[in-house]
Protein backbone atom coordinates (compact mmCIF):
# COMPACT_ATOMS: atom_id res chain seq x y z
CA UNK A 1 0.00 0.00 0.00
CA UNK A 2 1.50 3.37 -0.89
CA UNK A 3 0.78 6.52 0.99
CA UNK A 4 -1.38 9.38 0.23
CA UNK A 5 -0.17 12.76 0.27
CA UNK A 6 -2.52 15.77 -0.94
CA UNK A 7 -1.97 19.49 -0.97
CA UNK A 8 -4.86 21.69 -0.73
CA UNK A 9 -5.43 23.86 -3.82
CA UNK A 10 -4.78 27.19 -2.17
CA UNK A 11 -1.90 26.34 -0.54
CA UNK A 12 -0.39 24.69 -4.57
CA UNK A 13 -1.68 28.50 -5.85
CA UNK A 14 0.84 29.84 -2.97
CA UNK A 15 3.72 27.61 -3.25
CA UNK A 16 3.41 27.87 -7.20
CA UNK A 17 3.69 31.86 -6.96
CA UNK A 18 6.16 31.81 -4.39
CA UNK A 19 8.19 29.52 -6.52
CA UNK A 20 7.78 31.68 -9.27
CA UNK A 21 9.19 34.75 -7.34
CA UNK A 22 11.72 32.85 -5.20
CA UNK A 23 13.26 30.35 -8.12
CA UNK A 24 15.91 27.63 -6.62
CA UNK A 25 18.26 29.50 -9.55
CA UNK A 26 18.79 32.17 -7.14
CA UNK A 27 19.13 29.87 -4.05
CA UNK A 28 15.53 29.40 -2.81
CA UNK A 29 13.66 26.40 -2.24
CA UNK A 30 9.36 26.00 -1.60
CA UNK A 31 8.95 23.68 1.27
CA UNK A 32 5.64 21.77 2.06
CA UNK A 33 5.05 19.81 5.03
CA UNK A 34 4.47 16.45 5.06
CA UNK A 35 1.97 15.84 7.25
CA UNK A 36 -1.32 17.02 7.42
CA UNK A 37 -1.52 18.21 11.29
CA UNK A 38 1.84 20.30 10.78
CA UNK A 39 1.12 22.68 13.96
CA UNK A 40 0.62 26.70 12.45
CA UNK A 41 2.18 26.97 9.12
CA UNK A 42 1.63 25.46 6.02
CA UNK A 43 4.61 26.06 3.72
CA UNK A 44 7.99 27.56 3.76
CA UNK A 45 10.86 29.10 1.67
CA UNK A 46 14.13 28.67 2.49
CA UNK A 47 17.42 30.62 1.68
CA UNK A 48 20.99 29.03 1.84
CA UNK A 49 23.85 31.26 1.57
CA UNK A 50 27.50 31.51 2.61
CA UNK A 51 26.41 33.21 5.84
CA UNK A 52 23.76 30.47 6.65
CA UNK A 53 20.41 29.49 5.97
CA UNK A 54 16.84 31.71 6.33
CA UNK A 55 13.62 30.29 6.53
CA UNK A 56 10.18 32.10 6.45
CA UNK A 57 7.06 30.11 7.29
CA UNK A 58 3.52 30.87 5.60
CA UNK A 59 0.26 29.55 6.92
CA UNK A 60 -2.71 30.19 4.17
CA UNK A 61 -5.90 30.90 4.58
CA UNK A 62 -8.22 30.29 1.66
CA UNK A 63 -12.17 31.67 0.64
CA UNK A 64 -14.49 31.39 -1.24
CA UNK A 65 -15.08 34.28 -3.63
CA UNK A 66 -18.69 35.13 -4.20
CA UNK A 67 -19.93 37.61 -6.95
CA UNK A 68 -21.33 40.63 -6.08
CA UNK A 69 -22.40 44.16 -8.23
CA UNK A 70 -20.18 46.63 -8.73
CA UNK A 71 -21.47 50.32 -8.02
CA UNK A 72 -23.20 52.17 -4.71
CA UNK A 73 -25.61 50.67 -2.20
CA UNK A 74 -28.63 52.22 -1.62
CA UNK A 75 -29.58 52.30 1.91
CA UNK A 76 -25.82 52.66 3.11
CA UNK A 77 -24.30 54.72 0.47
CA UNK A 78 -20.73 52.38 0.70
CA UNK A 79 -19.41 50.68 -2.54
CA UNK A 80 -20.35 47.57 -3.57
CA UNK A 81 -17.55 45.14 -5.65
CA UNK A 82 -17.80 42.65 -8.18
CA UNK A 83 -16.42 40.04 -6.23
CA UNK A 84 -16.02 39.38 -2.49
CA UNK A 85 -13.74 37.19 -0.03
CA UNK A 86 -15.40 35.82 3.31
CA UNK A 87 -13.11 34.02 6.12
CA UNK A 88 -13.23 33.11 9.67
CA UNK A 89 -11.05 35.05 12.25
CA UNK A 90 -8.85 32.91 13.85
CA UNK A 91 -5.88 32.64 16.72
CA UNK A 92 -2.77 33.73 14.91
CA UNK A 93 -0.07 31.03 15.64
CA UNK A 94 3.25 31.93 16.63
CA UNK A 95 4.64 29.59 14.23
CA UNK A 96 4.05 31.06 10.87
CA UNK A 97 5.96 34.17 9.72
CA UNK A 98 3.52 35.59 7.08
CA UNK A 99 -0.41 34.84 6.59
CA UNK A 100 -1.52 34.97 2.94
CA UNK A 101 -5.63 34.93 2.30
CA UNK A 102 -6.53 33.44 -1.21
CA UNK A 103 -9.99 33.88 -2.93
CA UNK A 104 -10.02 32.22 -6.51
CA UNK A 105 -12.96 34.44 -8.48
CA UNK A 106 -13.93 33.33 -12.27
CA UNK A 107 -12.88 36.80 -14.28
CA UNK A 108 -15.57 36.49 -16.54
CA UNK A 109 -18.19 34.58 -15.39
CA UNK A 110 -20.57 35.05 -18.07
CA UNK A 111 -18.05 33.96 -20.73
CA UNK A 112 -16.52 30.15 -21.24
CA UNK A 113 -14.52 31.12 -24.31
CA UNK A 114 -10.73 31.32 -23.05
CA UNK A 115 -10.72 28.77 -20.10
CA UNK A 116 -7.29 29.62 -19.91
CA UNK A 117 -8.08 33.12 -17.83
CA UNK A 118 -11.31 32.02 -17.04
CA UNK A 119 -10.15 31.93 -13.38
CA UNK A 120 -8.06 33.83 -11.10
CA UNK A 121 -6.31 34.07 -7.63
CA UNK A 122 -6.97 37.00 -5.04
CA UNK A 123 -3.84 37.15 -2.40
CA UNK A 124 -3.35 39.09 0.40
CA UNK A 125 -0.37 38.91 2.72
CA UNK A 126 0.36 39.80 6.63
CA UNK A 127 2.86 39.64 8.64
CA UNK A 128 2.66 38.28 12.35
CA UNK A 129 2.03 41.16 13.87
CA UNK A 130 0.06 42.64 11.41
CA UNK A 131 -1.89 39.55 11.62
CA UNK A 132 -2.20 40.09 15.10
CA UNK A 133 -3.22 43.85 15.04
CA UNK A 134 -5.74 42.66 12.62
CA UNK A 135 -7.24 40.37 14.04
CA UNK A 136 -7.83 41.91 17.32
CA UNK A 137 -9.00 44.95 15.52
CA UNK A 138 -12.08 42.84 13.81
CA UNK A 139 -15.33 44.36 14.61
CA UNK A 140 -18.94 44.26 14.12
CA UNK A 141 -20.72 47.29 12.48
CA UNK A 142 -23.49 47.27 14.57
CA UNK A 143 -22.93 45.97 18.26
CA UNK A 144 -18.70 47.08 17.95
CA UNK A 145 -18.18 43.69 19.28
CA UNK A 146 -15.71 40.78 17.86
CA UNK A 147 -17.31 39.68 14.80
CA UNK A 148 -16.82 35.99 13.66
CA UNK A 149 -15.89 36.73 10.14
CA UNK A 150 -14.51 39.24 7.67
CA UNK A 151 -14.34 39.74 4.44
CA UNK A 152 -12.90 41.75 1.29
CA UNK A 153 -14.62 43.53 -1.65
CA UNK A 154 -13.12 43.95 -5.34
CA UNK A 155 -13.41 45.05 -8.43
CA UNK A 156 -9.44 44.75 -10.32
CA UNK A 157 -7.29 42.26 -9.11
CA UNK A 158 -5.16 45.37 -7.28
CA UNK A 159 -8.11 46.45 -5.41
CA UNK A 160 -8.88 45.07 -1.73
CA UNK A 161 -11.09 46.62 0.31
CA UNK A 162 -12.04 45.42 3.80
CA UNK A 163 -15.84 44.80 3.70
CA UNK A 164 -16.96 43.11 7.12
CA UNK A 165 -14.83 43.14 10.00
CA UNK A 166 -14.65 46.71 10.90
CA UNK A 167 -17.37 49.30 12.08
CA UNK A 168 -15.72 52.42 10.32
CA UNK A 169 -16.53 53.94 6.81
CA UNK A 170 -15.87 53.98 4.35
CA UNK A 171 -14.17 50.49 3.42
CA UNK A 172 -10.24 50.56 4.51
CA UNK A 173 -8.44 50.00 1.56
CA UNK A 174 -6.34 46.78 1.66
CA UNK A 175 -4.54 47.02 -1.42
CA UNK A 176 -0.86 47.65 -0.18
CA UNK A 177 -1.24 44.43 1.22
CA UNK A 178 -1.74 42.42 -2.23
CA UNK A 179 1.04 39.98 -2.08
CA UNK A 180 2.20 41.21 -5.80
CA UNK A 181 3.07 44.32 -3.35
CA UNK A 182 4.94 42.67 -1.04
CA UNK A 183 7.75 40.53 -2.38
CA UNK A 184 10.13 42.58 -1.18
CA UNK A 185 8.91 41.87 2.40
CA UNK A 186 9.50 38.77 1.83
CA UNK A 187 12.68 39.18 0.28
CA UNK A 188 14.05 41.04 3.05
CA UNK A 189 12.86 38.39 5.83
CA UNK A 190 15.07 35.94 3.85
Amino acid sequence: MNPVFTLNYPELLVATYLRKHFPASAGYSTLIPLSAQQKGYDLAVLRRTAAGVKVATFQVKSSRTYGGFPGVAPRSGLQTFAHYMWLKTFIVPGEADFFVLIGQYATSPTSLKKTTSLWSTHMLIFTQAEMKTFMAAVRQKKKNAPDSHFGFGFDTPNQAYLTRGHAQSPHPDYSPQLLSNRVGLIKAAL
